[in-house]
């Protein structure tokens, strides 16, 4: 997965999403949930660099349900994380926000360098 999460940094959005759809479907066939979880939002990220919004919004979506329901907050960060650069995308500057708020959250109580991004975008 980590060549995928590199690939969509360079901009590459469309290798990336096959690398990681890739390893979300062997995460699901060896039942990984942890995996998946990441595979997920990795996949949204890819989608978001390619355009495709409906369809990085649907992993994402479904990788937050996933992670809360695991009690996972990381990924549940990472997850409102992207969907607030979906809503970027498209120009919803309330829901980008809302997202942002949510990801802050989860990532100060991780304790992760994350949470200083994010708050930052918050201004």
């Amino acid at each position: 997965m980590e060549l995928g999460t590199d690939l969509t940094l360079m901009g590459r959005g469309a290798e990336a999403a096959a690398y990681v759809a890739q390893a979300l479907e062997d995460a699901e066939e060896l039942g990984y949930p942890a995996l998946v979880r990441t595979a997920l939002v990795d996949l949204g990220r890819a989608r978001l660099v390619t355009g495709e919004l409906d369809e990085a919004a649907e992993h994402l979506e479904r990788a937050a349900v996933l992670a809360e329901s695991h009690e996972d907050g990381y990924e549940l960060a990472r997850a409102r994380h992207g969907l607030a650069d979906v809503w970027r995308a498209r120009g919803d500057t309330a829901q980008e926000r809302q997202h942002l708020r949510h990801a802050a959250e989860a990532y100060a109580a991780c304790g992760v360098p994350e949470a200083e991004e994010v708050e930052r975008r918050l201004g």
